[in-house]
């Protein structure tokens, strides 16, 4: 059998925004400013950073992206979670 390689397309701006993310202290800004937003603004914010197509997830995958940011919000590790969420979310959606 032939196998083709198909081409990824990768999203500039997301490659740019993850590259920014790396620069060391831009990582904890964003972190702190995300602390001062609602649930909702949270998970708004990341979408819109994390995929140009950010009207393409379906409503009940947010609200449960809600719910959690808002439950995890009082854990004493409410942090880290937040990164790893960020995490999980950027390297899981490029387009």
């Amino acid at each position: 059998s032939i196998h083709v390689a198909l081409p990824i397309w990768l999203d500039l701006a997301m490659l740019a925004k993850r590259a920014v993310l790396r620069v060391p202290g831009v990582a904890g800004a964003v972190r702190r400013k995300l602390a001062g937003l609602t649930p909702e603004q949270v998970v708004d914010q990341q979408l819109r950073q994390a995929t140009p197509h950010a009207d393409r997830i379906p409503p009940e995958v947010v609200a449960a992206s809600v719910a959690e940011t808002r439950e995890r919000s009082g854990d004493p590790d409410a942090d880290r979670a937040q990164a790893v969420q960020w995490a999980g979310i950027t390297d899981t959606m490029e387009t």
